[in-house]
């Protein structure tokens, strides 16, 4: 725990030598997302999502086996401040989705448990020298409050705007049952994208210069 409240700041900012991106913001220049079930048809696009808040996370527990290259994570994020362009087309349930607009919104107190396995990969023709890699790993993410949400529709539909206000208070009204089926895929999607940025700084240090305090 030492060792990641010392790495905070410079997680913030980012570490280029390593290919470690910032994470005050955190940027994720697109996201694309493409559900088709009973309760939940979704074709969702997002563009330039913004996330403050990511590097103050809290460690609730940390255990690494680096022999047997596991680890088992447990975090709180007291807030993420989220903004995003979204293109969105399907419903929840029975509520319609349809239109593009911008989202914000304030997130507080959610925790994410993840546990994780590896290997090494020792291939000259990748790198010179013998790096980690997550091969698997499974996230469970329990979302806190999220009641400090606004959607502003930006496309020329008339009804856009009626399609909105009702999505949202729908949501409002009933926003356990719509985070039961979407929290799947904020783990998917966040799973996807925390193991490319883990992977690409893994490559970029030797595994014989990873020290554990």
């Amino acid at each position: 725990m030492r060792v990641a409240a010392a790495a905070r700041p410079h997680l913030a900012k980012g570490i280029p030598k390593i290919k470690v991106p910032a994470m005050e913001p955190l940027i994720i220049n697109e996201l694309q997302v493409n559900r088709n079930n009973e309760n939940l048809m979704l074709k969702l696009k997002l563009k330039n999502v913004t996330v403050f808040g990511p590097s103050h996370f809290i460690i609730n527990k940390i255990n690494i086996n680096l022999p047997k290259l596991s680890m088992d994570l447990s975090i709180t994020l007291p807030y993420l401040d989220i903004s995003t362009e979204y293109d969105v087309d399907g419903r929840v349930l029975i509520v319609p989705l349809k239109g593009t607009g911008i989202f914000k919104g304030n997130i507080t107190n959610t925790r994410i448990d993840m546990s994780g396995s590896g290997k090494i990969v020792d291939d000259l023709k990748q790198k010179k020298y013998p790096f980690a890699q997550v091969t698997d790993a499974k996230v469970k993410v329990k979302v806190g409050d999220t009641s400090k949400i606004s959607v502003i529709a930006t496309d020329n539909n008339p009804n856009a705007r009626q399609l909105v206000d009702t999505a949202t208070n729908f949501y409002r009204q009933n926003s356990k049952q719509v985070l039961e089926l979407i929290t799947p895929i904020i783990e998917e999607t966040g799973l996807e994208v925390a193991m490319q940025i883990v992977n690409q700084i893994a490559r970029s240090v030797p595994f014989n210069e990873i020290l554990v305090d």
